[in-house]
């Protein structure tokens, strides 16, 4: 994981997200479950999206590279603890 104040995981962000939209929804169940499901497809989208907008002759910064490649660590385990919801490459 990113070692910086700065950062926070998709994990913080989806509990943030979950407490905002859904307060009392039980977490077994399938409207919790398929949120989950959506709030991360959607975060999938816009890593690939920036992995393939970012521009070729700018330099990232150290914290820039390890932000991104633990987003996609986390994004990584997510789906694949969860078979049923696709990854956008």
């Amino acid at each position: 994981m990113a070692d910086d104040e700065k950062f926070r995981s998709m994990a913080d962000e989806w509990v943030t997200f979950a407490t905002m939209v859904m307060p009392g929804v039980a977490r077994n169940s399938v409207q919790y479950t398929e949120m989950q499901k959506a709030f991360y497809a959607g975060a999938s989208s816009l890593f690939h999206w920036l992995m393939t907008t970012m521009d070729e002759d700018a330099d990232p910064t150290d914290a820039d590279v390890a932000r991104l490649d633990a987003l996609n660590e986390e994004l990584t385990a997510f789906f694949m603890n969860h078979p049923h919801a696709k990854r956008r490459h």
